[in-house]
């Protein structure tokens, strides 16, 4: 389970790495690609597989709601070629996308880890924009 949150800041060649605490808990590759809200998620290969690539295989092709569905989500998914030191480029349509200049926030959300442009979080969901009680409420069965 992913959780927490975390900020950094992107470096000079415009690379990050995910937090030590979020990125211990991935195995192996994993996928990055946009997700709704103006952001980025993070998830590993496996998941990944299982939720998107073992569905795209049950798709009828004269579907094409669920093609154009499967292809823009494909379309800026990537498996981030990490350095030594667990760096990696943000591909600069994942950037652009999500609104990231320099500043990043990464979100552990249960099931996936979530990149924030630091400025965009503070509006959506900083301290000041926090409703615990809505949350609760929304959450409770």
């Amino acid at each position: 389970m992913f959780c927490g949150e975390h900020k950094l800041s992107l470096d000079e060649k415009g690379r990050m790495r995910i937090p030590n605490k979020l990125r211990a808990q991935i195995e192996g590759e994993y996928v990055l690609f946009a997700y709704p809200g103006d952001c980025l998620a993070i998830v590993p290969k496996a998941t990944f597989d299982e939720k998107f690539a073992s569905r795209a295989s049950t798709l009828l092709m004269k579907d094409q709601k669920e093609q154009m569905a499967l292809r823009r989500i494909c379309s800026t998914a990537c498996i981030p070629e990490e350095d030594n030191q667990g760096r990696f480029v943000l591909p600069a349509k994942l950037k652009a996308m999500a609104g990231i200049k320099k500043k990043v926030v990464f979100l552990g959300v249960i099931d996936r880890i979530e990149v924030w442009a630091e400025e965009k979080y503070d509006v959506d969901l900083g301290a000041d924009n926090i409703d615990l009680i809505e949350a609760v409420e929304t959450l409770t069965i």
